[in-house]
């Protein structure tokens, strides 16, 4: 059990589940009441997964929409900083000397998280490949306006409705069905009602 955290690459705690997963008797009562607890918790958790996922996704497309407002505003003034016609190649010098300082200079000003901000040298790596600096979006503060509420507003509302809908029908399924499992059977008929 200790050697596990070699393998599960998670920063959580891992679960683990005891029980006796076979339809016959056990031969040794005095884990009865562990096992049938931990039966509970492994039918609840499985019924839980669906709900589980569906937060994962939620959060991994606020992550996208926070990494596309932060790009958005530091292409944007990196556009705003670069001139139209003469001395691009020396501003493009300087913006990417002093990179950190822009990229910090944009977290204030936008009000970003210092963790949505990409690491300055990978960044000026990929500013490299570009000749010019004039060719990126400039800031479309409608579109922040946007984005700041789609993720304040209208997915924690979305999630609300999706959650009260299918956690109301899990919840009430999963009652009927865990809440005393008298025999190992009954613990079967619930792991295939999953």
């Amino acid at each position: 059990m200790w050697s596990m955290g070699k393998i599960f690459d998670s920063p959580e705690v891992v679960r683990v589940y005891t029980g006796s997963y076979w339809n016959g008797n056990l031969i040794n009562d005095d884990f009865e009441k562990m096992f049938t607890k931990d039966e509970k918790l492994l039918v609840r958790e499985l019924i839980d997964l669906p709900r589980c996922a569906a937060e994962r996704k939620v959060n991994q497309m606020v992550n996208r929409i926070r990494l596309v407002k932060v790009h958005i505003c530091i292409l944007g003034t990196i556009r705003n900083m670069t001139p139209r016609f003469f001395g691009k190649k020396r501003s493009r010098e300087q913006i990417l000397a002093q990179l950190d300082v822009i990229l910090d200079n944009v977290r204030v000003e936008f009000n970003l998280s210092k963790g949505d901000m990409p690491d300055a040298k990978e960044f000026a790596a990929n500013l490299n490949k570009f000749h010019d600096f004039g060719v990126f979006p400039p800031i479309n503060r409608s579109l922040i306006e946007r984005l700041d509420g789609l993720v304040e507003r209208d997915i924690p509302e979305i999630v609300s409705q999706a959650d009260d809908v299918s956690s109301n029908a899990l919840k009430s399924r999963a009652d009927e069905k865990i809440e005393q499992p008298s025999t190992k059977k009954d613990v079967a008929v619930v792991k295939e009602a999953t």
